[in-house]
């Protein structure tokens, strides 16, 4: 549950925008939809397209969330990246000269 690292503030302000995003691309969904039923052409474009913008809401949600997950991820594998390359080049200066030689 590494939601619990953000402050229950914060998660309860995302959770409620995300509510009332979704709520909001409900209702124009279903006014766009009466509306090109009674032959508003343009109507069936923004029918299509109130579901893209609660997709995409639905991820932005999602990635604000996590993002302090994923940020201690990218940290973790940067921090062992570094740790691999340091005993990387400690390995490499322990071998002497004529050993690499010999290796190759």
């Amino acid at each position: 549950m590494e939601q619990k690292t953000q402050p229950r503030d914060r998660r309860l302000g995302l959770h409620l925008t995300y509510a009332a995003g979704m709520l909001l691309c409900v209702i124009a969904f279903g006014i766009e939809v009466l509306r090109g039923a009674r032959g508003n052409t343009l109507s069936w474009v923004y029918v299509i397209e109130w579901p893209i913008l609660a997709i995409t809401g639905t991820f932005l949600w999602w990635r604000l969330l996590h993002e302090d997950s994923a940020h201690k991820e990218k940290s973790a594998r940067r921090k062992l990246r570094q740790e691999l390359n340091a005993a990387s080049v400690a390995r490499a200066s322990a071998t002497r000269p004529d050993e690499v030689l010999d290796q190759h």
